[in-house]
């Protein structure tokens, strides 16, 4: 009798052991923090010219952090330098003003771009560029999703935080075949 009562309650003390380890298997993990989505609506579309004189950079400053939103079409150029010191202590610090220190790792390049007459250097995430050489061509246009991040020595700089390329809705009218 108190061999099969034994059993009994090492039966019982098992399933439990088993019914909580499923119960642990089967519930949520606990929630990650969620990865931000891009909002192409926090970049309302205006020229870098615009943006640079609505927020000059004041004179003898060294380092003027900013963070001002904006698009622009601009005119694509394959062309790309390594970020120089001072654009990149600015990248630096804008980052870390935007609480994702981090980031300032992913720009280690600038990329050419034309906007009217002018050209500008303007740092880039390492991850675009593949993307970018890729869908553009130099002298196409894209749609770029900029920051004012600041400026160093009195001079603007502009970071590119993503882009994007037109979607031509006419497409259908130019195909010449079908699928049905």
């Amino acid at each position: 009798m108190r061999n099969r009562a034994l059993r009994g309650l090492l039966f019982v003390a098992l399933s439990g052991a088993v019914l909580r380890a499923e119960e642990k298997a089967t519930e949520e993990p606990p929630a990650a923090e969620e990865e931000e989505t891009f909002d192409p609506d926090l970049y309302p579309p205006t020229f870098i010219q615009e943006i640079v004189k609505k927020n000059p950079c004041k004179k003898g400053q060294r380092f003027e952090v900013k963070d001002v939103l904006f698009s622009t079409e601009l005119i694509y150029r394959e062309t790309t330098r390594p970020i120089p010191e001072k654009s990149r202590e600015l990248v630096k610090r804008w980052t870390r003003k935007l609480n994702a220190e981090s980031e300032a790792a992913a720009f280690t390049r600038e990329l050419l771009i034309k906007s009217g007459e002018t050209s500008w250097w303007m740092p880039v995430p390492n991850s675009l560029i593949p993307h970018l050489r890729q869908e553009l061509k130099p002298g196409d246009e894209a749609t770029l999703f900029m920051s004012l991040a600041g400026c160093a020595d009195g001079r603007p700089l502009v970071a590119i935080e993503e882009y994007s390329v037109p979607y031509y809705e006419d497409l259908e009218e130019d195909a010449d075949t079908y699928i049905t």
